[in-house]
């Protein structure tokens, strides 16, 4: 994660501490309640447009997934219409 980005506080479950100045109390909430929903576009300005978020290190070839193919999609209002990407 890069050391500018806010993705270094964000816990598992996209959530960040908050501390309240006026109470000094600490709590675990969203990402987005807390620094807003559009934190990432910020974030991107700090960090020369590299990405915010990423895996520690490398995921090793037999661990890795295959992003799944995007074929054969239908809308949700429409189920016999095809997306066509």
């Amino acid at each position: 994660v890069n050391p500018d980005s806010l993705g270094s506080s964000i816990l598992p479950g996209n959530l960040i501490y908050k501390t309240y100045k006026w109470t000094g109390n600490t709590r675990k909430i969203p990402v987005e309640l807390a620094k807003g929903y559009f934190w990432m576009v910020s974030d991107l300005k700090k960090t020369n447009q590299k990405p915010t978020l990423s895996n520690e290190k490398l995921i090793p070839e037999q661990d890795a997934q295959e992003f799944p193919t995007l074929t054969g999609l239908n809308t949700l209002m429409d189920p016999g219409t095809k997306i066509d990407l």
